[in-house]
């Protein structure tokens, strides 16, 4: 079914369901949700601004620790 026929059913008033009867039960959706879960791996370590660079000895702006030279002022790190 397209997109903008599942839309239009939306939007019509018809097709909205009704009232749920006395005797049945509302759809249980916690199966579909756990379906549609997405397990996201959770870093190892976080890592603070801080402590992911240090500061240039020649201008004192913060570079990264693994870089060779400075961006700013191009002074050579060691």
């Amino acid at each position: 079914m397209s997109l903008l026929r599942l839309l239009h059913r939306h939007a019509d008033p018809e097709c909205a369901p009704g009232p749920v009867a006395a005797g049945s039960r509302p759809l249980d959706r916690s199966a579909l949700l756990a379906e549609l879960e997405v397990s996201v791996p959770a870093p190892e370590r976080l890592v603070r601004w801080d402590t992911a660079t240090r500061a240039c000895p020649d201008c004192a702006a913060s570079v990264g620790r693994s870089a060779d030279r400075c961006r700013h002022c191009g002074h050579a790190l060691v």
